[in-house]
């Protein structure tokens, strides 16, 4: 993996298409983009009830895969957000595409953007195995770094990373860290809340219960039939059959796509170091943009 790791400073202006927001009653005045596998979801269930969120579903693909819908049938997603609260979306894919990007710099150029970063060889085992479970990667981890385009591109933090700064400017872009939520999710919590626009709360006990973990992952019985599954899940959320995924979910036949397969394989000691050595200059990036090293992420033996 060879990555570019600059910083950019100026905002980008848009004019082909021109901004939206004055069209609708409520579009995202906040957008958190990721990347994948850095409490996306745990963010989404704790900020329920304190902003708008998109209804249904925590993640619209509009950016990114659904462009073609039309704004309307994105704003339909905010339809009943309340008056006096900020909209958001979680949309931790929107991180690594360049579509999202600029769409999102065209018709929305108001909105602030949080990126949320965790280790990178963690945060990539991790989406390794969600890929596993979900019958989307049958490869070892090693094979999968190299030919997936979504673990390859959202490795990437310094390039997506220094294009949102470059599009927003730093002071609409916040920048949070996975290990600091675990080690403090208060003060995590604080510092996103202050920057929405929200008035804090209290992270208690119960709210800071892992969400959507891999920890126990397995592969699924049959990879093929998991991958259609997901596939059929994907379409039914893109047209909006959010009572039919509400059936799907609550029945037996999610079992019948998801896990009873073998475990996942264990990382190697061997690649890891590698990994770590070839991501460098992606935690030396991010570590410029907040001002600081990040120790977890410098593994001592390197």
């Amino acid at each position: 993996m060879s990555h570019s790791n600059g910083l950019g400073n100026d905002r980008h202006e848009f004019r082909d298409t021109p901004p939206v927001r004055a069209e609708f009653a409520a579009l995202p005045d906040v957008i958190a983009i990721g990347p994948p596998r850095t409490a996306t979801t745990w963010m989404h269930r704790i900020l329920k009830g304190h902003l708008n969120l998109a209804e249904s579903v925590k993640e619209t693909r509009f950016f990114d895969l659904r462009y073609a819908n039309g704004m309307a049938w994105y704003a339909a997603h905010f339809r009943n957000a309340r008056a006096g609260l900020p909209t958001a979306e979680i949309a931790p894919t929107y991180f690594y595409s360049s579509d999202a990007r600029f769409r999102i710099a065209e018709r929305l150029p108001d909105v602030r953007i949080v990126a949320t970063f965790r280790d990178p060889v963690e945060r990539l085992f991790s989406l390794y195995k969600l890929k596993c479970a979900s019958g989307k990667i049958t490869d070892s981890f090693e094979a999968a770094v190299e030919s997936d385009d979504e673990m390859r591109e959202s490795a990437r933090y310094g390039y997506h990373l220094a294009e949102w700064i470059s599009m927003f400017g730093r002071n609409r872009v916040l920048i949070l860290i996975y290990e600091d939520l675990l080690s403090d999710p208060q003060t995590f919590v604080d510092q996103l809340c202050d920057f929405v626009g929200i008035e804090r709360f209290e992270v208690d006990a119960d709210m800071q219960q892992k969400e959507n973990s891999t920890d126990a992952a397995v592969a699924p019985r049959m990879a093929w039939w998991t991958k259609l599954g997901v596939s059929a899940s994907e379409w039914m959320r893109s047209h909006r059959f959010d009572r039919t995924m509400a059936v799907v979910r609550a029945t037996r036949v999610r079992r019948l796509f998801f896990g009873s397969g073998p475990e996942l394989p264990t990382l190697n000691p061997t690649f890891v170091r590698e990994l770590h050595k070839q991501l460098r200059p992606q935690v030396e990036a991010v570590e410029r943009a907040i001002g600081h090293e990040i120790p977890a992420w410098r593994p001592s033996a390197l």
